[in-house]
């Protein structure tokens, strides 16, 4: 997957990073990531991941 020239301009500070780079954002954008809970450590996780810009985020609340 290449990234777009928008998401490159976005996500610009994690793509330097060397432990993230191109490949670990492109990896990110593609990722699918479940959350159980729907408190408030499960809604600010779920903000987190969506501003790293991992791709589909489902939230679970039991």
């Amino acid at each position: 997957m290449s990234l777009t020239d928008a998401q490159i301009e976005r996500y610009s500070r994690q793509i330097l990073l060397p432990e993230i780079g191109g490949r670990g954002q492109a990896r990110l954008l593609a990722a699918h990531v479940v959350l159980a809970g729907a408190g408030e450590a499960a809604t600010a996780a779920a903000v987190l991941l969506g501003r790293a810009g991992v791709g589909a985020l489902d939230l679970l609340a039991h």
